[in-house]
């Protein structure tokens, strides 16, 4: 829990809250009377709904929607930061601060309510490219120098000590990244989590910290306190095993203890488990793991955001088991509820019927893994980002042996010369899926693109994204500088099959009105505008201008053959022979029209 005052728990406590919300979004102050009511909402998740994990580098997202009343300018939102704070009114009618974070702009739609924002705290600076080709990262050292290193890369603050960082599981020894394991500074971070036995958060300071799941105080809450009863599970989750793969032999590797029955947990390819000391860092990662022992649980409460990941509650009274839980997802949205929910398995229920089982199940699943298909791609070519049309930035191909869900980044470096705003076109399988659209000033910027997407078993399926800017914009993505991935379950990259794919796009056209001369009358037929974009037009009405025909019967005659009969005939003046014998030929045209 955030440490906060005994007057604040006191007041958080009481049946009805008297709360404020105050901040700053690109430097414009805002308060809660700028925000659509019951849109503020903040959520993270540190595990599957399944697991109890270690190793991950979890990130907090924001959900917000400002009224126009904030008078914010249609200008760059993207990259932007949002700071929060909630007050809390205290018994003695002060207000006391929580912070709530700060925030990254990742998109914004401006819609008739309001502007639309979702945001991620600052673990998203680490969604950046590992470039180990010019990265001067410590190749051996100890924990707290490799991470104080990452976050000096990208600008965020650690905030452990060197001393906390030793009193970690490994921390003191000193380890080897091998290279080719991380393709960002997030998946290297995660990767030192691991052989620490933590998970990596963002605190409310927005730094960078390590947790751990052992050593945990517990706040206790009884029935009256909770929104709902909650769920609780009557089984502890706990861990006996882990696998990570062996980069030396190439094989998977169980480390476990007999002491207890227990789950096994899958860590994967993991460079820091595979350096020279790892017949030491591995048995204290288990050691670690065994600490895990929480009931999962879910429950509402009508509580301001204190809690984090990771913390642990236990709840008691009512259908409360009294057993800890610790906090593995929570979403807050402001004056509704504080959800919070602990994962985990039972492991006398698992699937596994044997120890043996489960070694073979954590096996299986790292091989699941290890099939996914990890597919990239970047631009071979400079592009030049404008208004003249659609052009394709990123092309990829993908073939999954079963339906899979497959998950798309991309971060593109685009220099701006003339400001305006870029729209993003998601295809699948040249369908459209979704579009999105940001707006650059001039400078240099990074867009990082996030899709997800269903591909058919058995088809080669192609994923592209095309770009296109507003009128009068200029930007420049440098060759080579777009860097694409794509990670399918059960795929792989497709191999070409003889389609050679050709983008040209026919601009939108209408037809000239056409005219007629009948003696010295003039006749002129005005053309619908078109609907759509359909190569085609509708004749409507016609109007008199200028002269083309030598007689009106050579007119009639021709109208005949474009124009319906009634409104030749209701619009035209003629003399009465002439109308008879034309008449006649339309009848005789439509009766031969309906019936072939």
């Amino acid at each position: 829990m955030y440490p906060v005052s005994n007057d604040f728990i006191t007041a958080m406590l009481q049946p009805v809250l008297q709360s404020k919300i105050s901040g700053t979004i690109n430097s414009v102050a805002f308060t809660e009377e700028h925000i659509l009511r019951g849109s503020l909402k903040i959520s993270g998740q540190n595990a599957e709904m399944d697991n109890v994990s270690i190793g991950t580098a979890a990130s907090k997202e924001l959900e917000i929607t400002f009224l126009h009343s904030l008078g914010l300018t249609r200008t760059t939102l993207y990259g932007k930061s949002i700071s929060l704070t909630y007050k809390l009114k205290l018994a003695n009618n002060t207000y006391e601060d929580l912070p709530l974070g700060t925030y990254i702009i990742t998109e914004a739609n401006w819609t008739l309510r309001g502007i639309e924002v979702t945001a991620y705290d600052v673990m998203s600076k680490f969604d950046k490219y590992f470039d180990e080709t010019t990265a001067e990262y410590p190749m051996s050292a100890r924990p707290y120098q490799m991470i104080e290193w990452v976050c000096e890369q990208q600008g965020v603050e650690f905030g452990m000590t060197e001393q906390e960082v030793q009193a970690l599981p490994n921390g003191t020894i000193y380890m080897e990244y091998v290279k080719g394991t991380a393709q960002t500074y997030r998946e290297f971070i995660a990767y030192l989590a691991a052989a620490c036995g933590c998970f990596a958060i963002i605190d409310r300071t927005d730094k960078l910290i390590f947790k751990r799941y052992s050593g945990a105080q517990y706040d206790s809450y009884g029935a009256t306190e909770r929104l709902t009863g909650g769920s609780f599970s009557d089984f502890m989750t706990r861990y006996n095993a882990y696998t990570v793969q062996d980069f030396a032999s190439g094989q998977n590797v169980v480390v476990k203890t007999d002491q207890y029955v227990g789950l096994s947990m899958d860590l994967g390819r993991n460079p820091f488990l595979n350096s020279a000391s790892k017949a030491v860092l591995r048995p204290n990662v288990l050691t670690e793991l065994a600490n895990i022992n929480f009931a999962p649980f879910s429950c509402r409460f009508n509580f301001p955001p204190i809690y984090d990941l990771g913390d642990c509650i236990k709840l008691t009274g009512g259908i409360g088991d009294d057993n800890p839980h610790v906090i593995n997802y929570f979403a807050w949205n402001y004056n509704v509820a504080l959800t919070l929910e602990g994962y985990g398995k039972n492991p006398a229920l698992a699937q596994a019927i044997s120890q043996l089982d489960k070694e073979i199940s954590g096996v299986a699943n790292f091989t699941d893994l290890m099939a996914t298909g990890y597919i990239t791609a970047t631009n071979r070519n400079e592009i030049l980002i404008d208004d003249s049309k659609k052009k394709v930035l990123v092309s990829m191909a993908a073939q999954s042996s079963k339906i899979a869900e497959g998950v798309f980044t991309c971060m593109i470096p685009i220099e701006v010369t003339e400001p305006g705003s870029v729209t993003f076109y998601h295809e699948l399988g040249f369908e459209p899926l979704r579009e999105e659209t940001v707006d650059l000033e001039v400078g240099e910027h990074i867009v990082t693109l996030h899709d997800y997407m269903t591909f058919p078993a058995g088809v080669a399926t192609n994923f592209r994204i095309r770009v296109k800017a507003s009128e009068g914009f200029e930007g420049t993505v440098d060759e080579f500088a777009a860097r694409s991935s794509l990670l399918v379950p059960s795929a792989q990259q497709a191999t070409f099959d003889g389609n050679i794919i050709i983008d040209e796009e026919a601009i939108r056209w209408n037809i000239t009105e056409p005219t007629f001369k009948a003696d010295d009358e003039t006749y002129t037929l005005a053309c619908q505008t078109p609907i759509g974009d359909t190569l085609s037009d509708t004749a409507s009405e016609y109007s008199i201008t200028e002269t083309l025909f030598n007689t009106a019967d050579e007119f009639m005659r021709m109208l005949v053959r474009y124009i319906a009969a009634d409104r030749v005939l209701e619009d035209m003046e003629t003399d009465r022979a002439l109308e008879e014998e034309v008449a006649g030929e339309i009848t005789y045209r439509a009766t031969e029209e309906e019936s072939g």
